[in-house]
């Protein structure tokens, strides 16, 4: 099975043609509606999607600062893992607790020491 990703900015269009080559390929689209759907039938809630959105946006994923997302509660997030250094760290709980949904963030995540 093959697999086309197509990433495109806000406001290009990008909708638009992932729809018209899918159209010409006889495949099937699966864009950000669809992949929410069948990520909520699978027990993962919207908020989780979020979250890992926003850490993957932000550019808060590297070799050296790892990251896990646990929705505890309406609203609720538990973050652990591991942060590169402290800068880091505040800045994976300024971007969680700036989405609208995010109510509570528990942060159990280790800060690497200087150096390491």
């Amino acid at each position: 099975m093959a697999l086309i990703t197509i990433s495109s900015s806000f406001g290009s269009g990008g909708e638009k043609v992932a729809g018209k080559v899918s159209e010409q390929l006889g495949a099937e689209l699966f864009d950000d509606e669809k992949i929410q759907e069948k990520a909520l039938s699978m027990g993962i809630s919207n908020l989780k999607l979020k979250v890992d959105a926003a850490i993957i946006k932000n550019g808060l994923t590297s070799p050296f600062g790892f990251f896990y997302v646990d929705v505890t509660g309406k609203g609720k997030v538990h973050l652990w893992g591991s942060a590169r250094n402290s800068e880091q760290h505040e800045k994976l709980l300024m971007v969680v607790k700036n989405i609208p949904e995010v109510t509570e963030v528990q942060s159990d995540i280790f800060v690497m020491p200087q150096g390491y």
